[in-house]
């Protein structure tokens, strides 16, 4: 995380969250972009974790997530 913050120094609408991914703390259509890497085989309910990037996902915005497994490959979920 701290890696991640000071390469977004100077950024202003960004935010950086550590939690749980299959609730999370956010209010239903706020985000612009969710961007999670190297994480998807830790979910234990990837199908949760889904659905709760589209309920805070604003419509007609971007998910982004890789698998460490599924490396070089990305999907993008919308």
């Amino acid at each position: 995380m701290e890696i991640a913050r000071n390469h977004a120094v100077g950024i202003e609408n960004i935010r950086f969250e550590i939690g749980n991914a299959a609730d999370l703390p956010f209010e239903d259509n706020l985000l612009d972009f969710i961007v999670s890497t190297g994480s998807l085989h830790h979910w234990k309910s990837p199908v949760k974790v889904f659905d709760e990037c589209y309920r805070v996902l604003r419509e007609r915005k971007d998910g982004y997530t890789m698998g460490a497994r599924t490396l070089p490959k990305a999907k993008l979920i919308s």
